[in-house]
């Protein structure tokens, strides 16, 4: 019988509040009921007994209410009301005033009434009970007559100890049970907590580790597919790399889709705000939607407003993420018909404009249950399962948490079976409020030339990956720089105890030791700290960046490599004595002159076709590169003529340089004779090496002999340097040149001298724009923006 009035009073499914107002109905009915019996035998009066009677019915009525229908607030209102307010202050005067228990009672139901009932309806409720308790006090002393005081200090005694007895019990009680509820549920808050804390670290290390994992072949696919487009020419081999080159983007998006989510849940997403221009991002975006349309047989309708303003400042990367996932979606669900991409700026005559960009398509629509859950993460409709349209789930909720980050609106519109039409509005500050009239809707390929070499640099590549090694050296081949490969620390470590390298490329995920472990383990062998180690890493998770440089590292790259960032790493950091940069304002050497130089450095056995390809084609840049090989062969040839006879080891590295040397100027027959030698340096067939010595140096000097002849025929053709004298009118001329030619670095170099000696202000910071748009490989935009920059002047 108790556990079963247990469970229905006290049950752990029943609000805290619940169970604690049972306990104390509970209570007041039966000790209500017992002083009721108690003062009947005693003979009280009868308007005592009959008020204690009503309480413990009242008490009763109101548990059992409580318990049937679970509205125990309308309950502790009511006892509030009737019992605390009318009630004991009935009592009050019955039983002896405040000679007696009953002021233990009053502050046992102003605590009560401040517990049971929360917000303003438990304030006033306890605030009307101490006025009414303390006007019962005063009106009892001032007319005595009214009170029926106790006979004797016996009964005062017991009824007060009655009183405190049973208040403290029960408030006690009560205040016990919260205790030990709160205690048990802090401590599951706490179990949860390290639990949720525990899965998110799993989750982050789980995406960290698949990152790399996937990453890791695509930065070879990638990688590969830039060194074809590279190679070749044919139409055919091109269209082939053109689908491996979508369908590494389309799995990169993919990846970037799932991390994106990890950010914006951990609160680590960050938003830039830059200038650019939007006939850019509008020329982008419309060659995604027209390609994409084109493949699925669609029409592709730009609507864009003439008006447009020509510069805004926003973080250009997430807005276009935004609308590039709108259109992939219209074209995913759209069959037949057409999707529209509408942009157009509304000045809000504040410094900012409205930006409103819109994708309509005429596809299935969404049914109007389905918009409820529409941005949810993971989230896909009856159509697309219906249809196996793929996708991950993941765009759209991506696409509101980026508008919401960014102070935007997203637009969405929808007739099931009737089409859709999604849409961002936001401010964006302004920067130029002309308008972009008619904008060109397919941008040139962002290309970028070779801009430097730097053949005496020695760099070592550490990766796990012999895929991703081959495409490192593979890239940095025409640069001449001469790179060694490591697959793990260990085997780093000791390269790096051997000889000095200009700069280290370290992955960051290894098997036994990580590339913090390794980047650890060689300064302790000696690398010198001005040496710069480079984080090669597919986690591309927030807080990398700190991560990796807390750790040590000068900088870091994420996979897949793009050649832009490596080689903007590449010019930034290694020794500037060791780098030539190729310049934009190079002489021409007649075709004719060059056909009879390399029939003069041909019987040197010197193929100088071969050594210009790796420069684009550039006779100048080639010379600069003569002087460096001819240079090295008076510096080091009687080295390695020495470590023939005493290190082979060390003999071994100076070898593979002059085969990288030899390789980049054309020296073919010295480069056969340096490849061999090394790999039998590395089989440790050093009887070989001796034979081979005489024949090596013996190609090494007729080699060097035909770069001096090179250079004594053309004492002219070193690319000139930009200098702190040149003139704005020839610093623009190369300005234009570089543009047209898309070379990155020589372009930013005029920029910036040119900025250097500019005194207007705008148009110092339209050079700043240029600038920009140069180092993001966007040639098209700063081309225009340079025209304009000259019109102004």
């Amino acid at each position: 019988m108790l556990s079963k009035l247990k469970a229905v009073l006290f049950s752990p499914e029943l609000n805290f509040r619940a169970r604690i107002f049972n306990m104390l109905a509970l209570t007041g009915f039966l000790v209500s009921m017992s002083i009721f019996a108690i003062s009947f035998i005693i003979g009280t009066s009868a308007l005592n007994s009959a008020v204690l009677l009503s309480c413990a019915i009242l008490s009763g009525v109101l548990l059992i209410y409580s318990i049937k229908s679970g509205n125990y607030y309308i309950c502790c209102i009511i006892t509030a009301i009737f019992i605390f307010m009318i009630i004991f202050p009935i009592l009050f005067f019955t039983a002896g005033a405040f000679l007696s228990g009953m002021p233990c009672f009053f502050v046992f139901a102003t605590t009560f009434t401040l517990f049971m009932l929360e917000g303003r309806v438990g304030i006033v409720l306890a605030v009307l009970e101490i006025f009414i308790y303390v006007a019962s006090c005063m009106l009892a002393l001032a007319y005595p007559e009214f009170v029926e005081w106790f006979p004797d200090s016996e009964s005062i005694m017991m009824d007060v100890i009655t009183g405190f007895s049973i208040s403290s019990i029960s408030l006690g009680t009560a205040m016990f049970v919260q205790l030990r509820l709160y205690n048990s549920q802090q401590k599951k808050l706490e179990e949860a907590m390290t639990e949720a804390n525990q899965s998110n670290k799993a989750k982050g290390i789980f995406l960290a580790n698949m990152s790399h994992e996937i990453r890791t072949p695509i930065n070879v696919i990638l990688g590969t597919n830039e060194l074809i487009n590279r190679s070749t020419d044919p139409e055919e081999i091109h269209e082939y790399t053109s689908v491996i080159q979508n369908s590494g983007d389309h799995l990169l998006s993919i990846i970037n889709n799932i991390l994106d989510v990890t950010q914006i849940e951990s609160g680590k997403i960050i938003t830039a705000s830059r200038p650019y221009r939007t006939d850019s991002l509008l020329s982008e975006l419309a060659s995604i939607g027209s390609r994409l349309c084109t493949a699925k047989g669609l029409k592709f309708i730009p609507n864009i407003s003439h008006e447009t303003m020509s510069m805004l400042e926003g973080d250009k990367n997430h807005l276009r993420q935004i609308i590039t996932n709108f259109i992939s979606n219209a074209v995913k669900y759209t069959e037949q018909g057409s999707v529209t991409l509408f942009a157009e700026t509304i000045d809000n005559h504040d410094s900012t404009a409205l930006l409103r960009i819109s994708v309509t398509d005429t596809g299935v629509g969404i049914s109007e249950k389905e918009m409820k859950t529409l941005f949810e993460n993971f989230h896909r409709g009856t159509k697309a399962i219906e249809s196996a349209v793929e996708g991950t789930g993941l765009g759209l909720a991506i696409s509101k948490d980026l508008a919401d980050s960014m102070g935007g609106r997203l637009i969405v519109s929808s007739n099931e079976n009737n089409g859709s039409t999604f849409g961002i509005e936001l401010n964006q500050k302004i920067c130029d409020s002309s308008p972009i009239g008619e904008i060109q809707l397919t941008p040139d390929d962002k290309t970028c030339s070779d801009s430097f070499i730097a053949p005496n640099c020695h760099i070592l590549a550490i990766d796990d990956n012999r895929e991703n090694l081959t495409v490192i050296k593979m890239l940095l081949e025409r640069t001449m720089i001469t790179v060694d490969t490591a697959l793990d620390g260990k085997t780093a470590t000791d390269m790096v105890d051997k000889r000095d390298y200009d700069l280290i490329f370290l992955d960051y995920m290894m098997p036994d030791m990580d590339g913090i472990e390794t980047l650890k383990a060689l300064r302790e062998k000696g690398l010198p700290e001005s040496t710069p180690v480079i984080a090669l890493t597919a986690e591309a998770l927030a807080g990398s960046e700190e991560k990796f440089l807390a750790a040590g590292f000068t900088s870091y790259l994420s996979k897949p490599v793009s050649w832009h960032d490596l080689e903007k790493t590449l010019i930034s950091l290694l020794p500037k004595d060791k780098v030539t940069i190729n310049s934009v304002s190079e002489e021409v050497i007649p075709d004719e002159e060059v056909k009879s130089l390399s029939e003069k450095v041909r019987k040197y056995d010197i193929n100088l076709e071969s050594g210009i390809s790796y420069l684009s084609g550039s006779i100048t840049r080639f010379c600069s590169l003569a002087e460096i090989f001819a240079d090295g062969y008076e510096k080091n040839h009687e080295k390695v003529r020495n470590l023939f006879d005493t290190d082979y080891t060390s003999l071994a590295f100076e070898i593979h340089s002059l085969k990288s040397a030899s390789k980049g100027v054309g020296a073919l027959s010295l480069f056969e004779q340096a490849n061999e030698l090394e790999k039998r340096l590395h089989d440790k067939d050093y009887e070989y090496a001796a034979n081979a010595k005489e024949l090596l140096l013996f190609e090494w000097k007729r080699a060097a002999d035909g770069m001096n002849l090179l250079i004594s025929a053309l004492p002219q053709t070193k690319p000139e340097e930009l200098t702190g004298n040149i003139n704005s009118t020839t610093l623009e001329q190369q300005i234009k040149k570089g543009l047209d030619e898309h070379i990155w670095l020589e372009t930013q170099n005029a920029l910036r001298q040119l900025s250097e000696i500019e005194t207007n202000p705008e148009k110092i910071k339209q050079l700043n724009y240029i600038a920009e748009f140069v180092d993001e490989l966007d040639f098209a935009s700063a081309q225009t923006l340079f025209r304009q920059y000259r019109r102004k002047q």
